[in-house]
């Protein structure tokens, strides 16, 4: 009976670094994609640190396109603005997806005026430092044009 009570322990003291590591990378997808908390600049990536990227280097721009013309105009989002959203400026800025970007567009489009024949587009890039020109650039990472049908 003592044999096959010390081949469970056994075996559970050989698995038991499997299931940790499991389970330390599920909660580690679920922080990173359900929560949105988790970067990869915050070791979301798997990798301690897998990318500089972080998020104080990202913003969100948002323009207003006129249809007629197709010119755009930068649309000044104010703080009061982002804190009543309830997509948070940090979690587009983390994971740009289409589906962010929209849900993002679609709640700074309702509190904002536009006519109706414009459409809106959001814009998350990331800032890099060009050395030879010596300045700052801004290069899109994605965006996302939210048009009067998609509302």
């Amino acid at each position: 009976m003592k044999n096959a009570g010390s081949s469970i322990l056994a075996r559970a003291v050989a698995y038991a670094p499997t299931v940790l590591l499991i389970s330390v990378a599920l909660v580690q997808i679920w922080c990173a994609i359900g929560d949105g908390r988790l970067t990869p600049a915050k070791g979301g990536g798997f990798g301690l640190f897998s990318t500089v990227d972080k998020l104080n280097n990202r913003h969100v721009r948002v323009y207003v396109r006129s249809a007629r013309t197709g010119q755009e105009t930068p649309f000044d989002v104010s703080a009061a603005m982002l804190n009543e959203l309830r997509l948070p400026a940090w979690s587009v800025k983390a994971f740009p997806t289409d589906a962010r970007l929209r849900s993002f567009a679609r709640q700074v489009d309702l509190r904002a005026t536009r006519a109706p024949d414009r459409a809106m587009r959001v814009e998350v890039g990331k800032m890099t430092f060009d050395a030879q020109a010596n300045e700052a650039r801004f290069v899109p990472v994605a965006d996302a044009v939210l048009l009067e049908a998609d509302e």
